[in-house]
């Protein structure tokens, strides 16, 4: 890839500006020099406004992201903070946003990162059971705390079973939401288009592991009692392994405080209770009582035990399926 202007380089191809310097890192466009892109060839602290490199403290109003430091985002004509906005705030999308998960309603600029259907911030919904020791057969089954739903998806074991998608809500989460505030704390000397990118090498560790958080999240109920013999075959992490263990429901009366992930990926999510209650200084909202039906994880971390084989056939007629093909195959090229 091409780095942008204060990234490292080993000659001048490998620099967006064509210019890789002495100390081997790539040069921008000076201070009161002119620019042609929003903050695409000026130096990594300064930003492209009205068509000159100048200093993001000098910018009045933004219109861009890219014209408020790195750890904050335009919203209408004002930098905010990320996750920031209060409950009921409507972000601003006109600016460039970057795009850091397909998660549907996950969202950096909320403080509960998370948005409405219709585009507002509001409280993250929760998981309200154990869903990853109780496989579900329609999205019905995966109940949230604001009465909604998420997603029952096929996973990758034999039988077919289905796991529930995890809510933002879910303490899985807690461990996105330090990972972010990690790199917003450091990205503060990375270029504007590689403020969440590991091409800025102050972040990378933490971008790294944000990504497989985010990646895990989205493919969790394939990974779900799949077969250790299928995970070579996949873009399987072994960091997934550790994630697994992090459960879907919070403790009643206690909170998961997720503060000890290791910066070394092949560590495990660690996750332990503390009956205070707190959560990265934030008290968890427990408005939703969870029903007395429903399994409540008391331990932690967990592993879920194998669930029985069932409908066997399944995967029996599966492997006469792929049986069939690879014959037809074989005979097709003898």
């Amino acid at each position: 890839t091409v780095g942008n202007p204060g990234e490292t380089c080993t000659n001048s191809l490998e620099c967006s500006s064509g210019v890789c310097n002495s100390t081997y890192l790539c040069e921008g466009i000076l201070e009161g020099a002119a620019c042609d892109h929003v903050s695409d060839l000026c130096a990594s602290n300064l930003v492209c406004y009205s068509g000159i490199c100048s200093k993001k403290s000098s910018i009045g109003n933004c219109s861009s992201n890219y014209h408020c430091d790195n750890d904050k985002f335009c919203h209408y004509g004002q930098c905010r903070p990320y996750i920031s906005l209060e409950n009921g705030s409507y972000p601003d999308i006109s600016g460039v946003l970057p795009i850091i998960s397909t998660i549907p309603n996950f969202n950096i600029e909320c403080s509960s990162m998370w948005r409405d259907n219709l585009g507002f911030c509001k409280q993250a919904p929760r998981s309200l059971k154990d869903y990853s020791k109780k496989p579900c057969n329609f999205d019905s089954d995966c109940r949230l705390s604001d009465n909604t739903t998420s997603q029952c998806l096929c996973g990758l074991t034999p039988n077919g079973t289905r796991y529930c998608t995890r809510s933002v809500g879910d303490p899985i989460f807690d461990g996105i939401r330090m990972k972010f505030e990690h790199i917003l704390k450091r990205n503060g000397a990375c270029h504007p288009l590689s403020r969440f990118s590991a091409s800025c090498a102050e972040i990378a560790p933490h971008v790294i592991e944000l990504e497989q958080l985010l990646r895990f999240v989205e493919v969790s109920p394939l990974l779900q009692g799949l077969p250790s013999c299928l995970k070579p075959l996949l873009p399987y992490d072994p960091a997934f392994d550790s994630y697994l263990q992090v459960p879907y429901v919070r403790t009643e009366n206690l909170t998961h405080n997720a503060t000890n992930i290791s910066a070394n990926t092949s560590k495990p999510f660690n996750v332990t209770t503390s009956q205070s209650g707190n959560l990265t200084n934030q008290t968890i909202d427990q408005n939703k009582t969870i029903e007395k039906n429903d399994t409540v994880i008391s331990e932690s971390p967990w592993i879920r035990k194998e669930e029985k084989t069932q409908y066997v056939w399944i995967f029996l007629a599966l492997l006469g399926i792929v049986i069939i093909l690879v014959t037809v195959s074989y005979t097709h090229l003898t």
